[in-house]
């Protein structure tokens, strides 16, 4: 596994969170638990759960990238 500079896998991310900003639907559902776009707000049954924004934002990348391989950073 290579090295790598915090600062790079932060900006890694950040492009990546832009990517699925634009690609966000309303709302996710599963049988347990609900992902608002909208209100940026997660919850399981009937509790909400307390994200930061870039947590919400990587929550939402990998949920909705669930089964595809993460794109190499150049």
């Amino acid at each position: 596994m290579k090295p790598f500079a915090f600062v790079e896998l932060l900006a890694a991310v950040r492009a990546l969170l832009r990517g699925a900003a634009s690609r966000c639907r309303k709302s996710c559902r599963w049988p347990t638990s609900a992902l608002d776009c909208i209100r940026r707000k997660v919850t399981r049954g009937p509790e909400t759960i307390d994200l930061a924004p870039k947590e919400f934002g990587i929550l939402e990348y990998m949920l909705r990238n669930k089964g595809r391989p993460a794109e190499p950073h150049p």
